[in-house]
């Protein structure tokens, strides 16, 4: 059985770190990486904010493919399957790709006063799945700070797993 990482790809400004985490895990784990397209359904009133959208999907994961490719690692792409940013609406989805982790930035969505954004806070209370949320190095995360992994952090999560 092929181990499965479901990244969580948004417009959030710490989805270049999230992502780097993620294909270094995925190529430690010797597992396939999923990109999830997620997108803000309240934001999309148009067809071309929805095509914007569509193309910056488009643009991060060429830029994820190629940091995959160059770890040797497999990527599937479920851009077809793209999911509002509601944790139950992705945690569904998460439900049919069956991740050993959900990998996620802690800042995506609507940012919370406790650090994370109501998207990640989400996520972090209601997933049966591991879960490991990526901040930036200017975000704030209050009390979280100890369990979120800095995109700086001379640690390799993937030696945690």
């Amino acid at each position: 059985m092929t181990r499965r990482l479901q990244l969580l790809v948004d417009s959030a400004t710490d989805s270049d770190a999230t992502a780097k985490h993620a294909v270094v895990m995925a190529d430690h784990l010797d597992a396939a990486l999923v990109a999830t397209e997620i997108r803000n359904t309240r934001w999309f009133d148009s067809a071309r904010k929805t095509e914007a959208a569509r193309h910056q999907f488009q643009d991060k994961f060429a830029r994820i493919s190629d940091m995959a490719a160059d770890h040797g690692v497999e990527i599937m792409d479920v851009r077809q399957k793209a999911v509002g940013d509601r944790p139950k609406d992705i945690l569904r989805l998460a439900h049919d790709i069956n991740p050993n982790v959900l990998i996620s930035g802690a800042r995506g969505g609507v940012t919370t006063g406790q650090g994370l954004s109501d998207r990640a806070a989400g996520l972090f209370n209601l997933s049966k799945y591991n879960l490991l949320l990526v901040k930036d190095l200017n975000h704030d995360t209050g009390e979280y700070k100890r369990i979120l992994v800095s995109a700086d952090s001379p640690i390799n999560i993937s030696d945690c797993a």
